[in-house]
């Protein structure tokens, strides 16, 4: 491989290496300042084809400018943005927004020097708000490939994990090699023990693919452990909650289904698996966000494996703790017994009116229903047939309800000379977005998203979930069989704008290539309706 591009080159004119981040078997990745942005950091990742080969060369840069494509339509708040691509000097550069944060890698390397690892807490977050991001791009019919935990880097800023790394050096690689003929070691996209054997055994990667290699990045974040210490390689099943002996076992059940060696027994999407979180969530302390110092875990497993295999105690920080004040000094004053007296004797005489005087105001209050009463009359049988509800009876002791998310409707129309329109608006956690768009027979309906960290639920006229329309980015009906208000549900883990493109095609109706038309009734004659010669008048 060609040596690094020394600090300093500034590429195209404007991108000015700062120096190299990473190394692989085919291109290195730089930091970088774009001269044309006000020297904003930025990332610029190379791509390094087969030297003396034109073949290889002209194969990569088709497939480099249609993965590139591909990237580009990604528009999520936790993926770098990719910014563009170009070729300098025989090698392949595309472009992206420069994350500052830590891998997840390197906060479990810090962890691991104080015998620690991720608590469950922070492995619900964790997968909270990765499998968002893996249903939007799923919904884009886009597969990461390569996710672990030097693929996930928790950004400083706002503390949220984002992806990165989609494997397109490798994948290019191994297309190029594929086609040429050529077998290379280290060329399968994913890595050895968190990609699953469909993926590096024949190369074909699912969305499922994504959500086992998400799952080992959780069991090493939780046991510390390699995924080759844990991983039966015969029977291809995983060996490791009993390393974590505190941990949920709803946990447990979830994450080795994500785990399963068959794909077909694996949840078969991201909003599958972040269904089954929701009822978990309850069961557990409230997810939080890792810190990136190393913390004592709470609540997690007793004992820790280190790197090396050993049973090793984890380190808990005693909580340091101010000496008491030593205790005053009395000293002697003749008016100290002459002021608790007169305290002692004003409490006892004032304690019985205030006594007296609160139940008065108790009284008069309870006499006059408050809103919140009448509230919950209307509920019950007809004022006039009913006794007034007791005064003691507060809404404080009825049990709390789960709250409903809130829910915006607003319906649209898509004109009949226009075949898409664009709907824009902002929702967050615990609120939806609905919009109605009307469907009529043999319409075909079609919504996708086009910007915010969000996803869509379809539901038919009434109400009922469309199958395999749950959690999804973009969805295209059949020729609709039922007429009415279809709705479309904006759901976001967190405050987000978003933009959806939403469409309704009528399709033309066909007519056969001879159409016989119908024959219009023809009045009919009587065989003498033509008039016959009349004989000529004799004289």
């Amino acid at each position: 491989m060609q040596p690094p591009i020394p600090n300093g080159t500034v590429l195209q004119g404007h991108y000015r290496l700062v120096k190299v981040l990473g190394q692989g078997g085919f291109g290195r990745t730089y930091l970088a300042e774009d001269q044309g942005r006000f020297n904003e950091r930025c990332v610029v990742k190379e791509f390094i084809p087969v030297q003396g080969d034109t073949y290889a060369l002209e194969k990569s840069k088709e497939l480099f400018q249609r993965e590139a494509a591909t990237l580009y339509q990604i528009e999520h708040p936790q993926i770098p943005r990719f910014r563009a691509t170009f070729e300098q000097g025989r090698r392949l550069f595309f472009v992206q927004d420069f994350v500052e944060g830590k891998t997840y890698s390197k906060l479990l390397e810090e962890r691991m020097e104080q015998a620690q690892a991720f608590s469950e807490q922070e492995i619900i977050h964790l997968l909270q708000q990765m499998l968002p991001i893996l249903a939007y791009i799923h919904g884009k019919g886009i597969i990461h490939r390569d996710i672990s935990p030097d693929n996930i880097m928790l950004r400083e800023r706002d503390r949220l994990p984002v992806l990165i790394d989609f494997g397109v050096v490798k994948e290019i690689a191994s297309q190029v090699q594929g086609a040429a003929g050529q077998v290379t070691q280290g060329t399968t996209v994913g890595k050895l023990g968190f990609a699953p054997s469909e993926q590096l055994q024949t190369g074909k990667a699912y969305p499922n693919s994504d959500l086992y290699a998400l799952a080992v990045t959780c069991v090493v974040l939780l046991t510390g452990q390699s995924p080759q210490s844990m991983l039966d390689e015969t029977t291809l099943t995983w060996h490791w909650h009993h390393r974590v002996p505190s941990l949920s076992p709803l946990l447990i059940q979830l994450i080795n289904k994500m785990l399963s060696p068959k794909p077909t027994n694996r949840y078969q999407s991201a909003t599958e698996v972040a269904q089954t979180l929701r009822s978990l969530t309850g069961l557990v302390q409230p997810a939080i966000a890792p810190d990136s110092k190393p913390t004592t875990l709470q609540g997690g497993a007793t004992n820790i494996t280190g790197k090396a295999g050993a049973s090793v105690q984890p380190v808990r920080r005693p909580t340091a703790t101010r000496p008491a004040p030593p205790p005053p000094r009395r000293q002697s004053n003749p008016w100290l017994g002459w002021s608790l007296g007169i305290g002692a004797f004003l409490l006892l005489a004032f304690t019985p009116w205030f006594f007296i005087n609160s139940i008065l105001k108790d009284s008069s209050v309870k006499k006059s229903p408050s809103p919140v009463a009448t509230e919950t009359v209307t509920f019950g049988p007809a004022p006039g047939n009913s006794p007034t509800p007791p005064p003691t009876q507060s809404p404080s002791e009825s049990p709390s309800a789960t709250p409903s998310p809130i829910v915006e409707t607003e319906s649209l129309n898509v004109p009949p000379n226009q075949a898409k329109v664009q709907a824009s608006g902002r929702t967050a956690m615990g609120k939806v977005k609905r919009y109605l768009i009307n469907g009529r027979d043999g319409q075909v309906l079609t919504v996708a998203i086009l910007k915010g960290a969000v996803t869509l639920d379809i539901r038919y006229p009434g109400g009922e979930p469309v199958e395999g329309a749950t959690g999804v980015g973009s969805w295209q009906s059949p020729a609709l069989t039922r007429v009415g208000d279809y709705q479309i549900d904006v759901i976001a883990a967190r405050e987000t704008d978003f933009t959806l493109e939403i469409g309704v095609q009528t399709p033309n109706p066909t007519l056969p290539s001879n159409p016989t038309l119908p024959e219009s009734p023809s009045p009919s004659f009587p065989p003498t309706s033509e008039p016959s010669a009349s004989p000529a008048p004799s004289n």
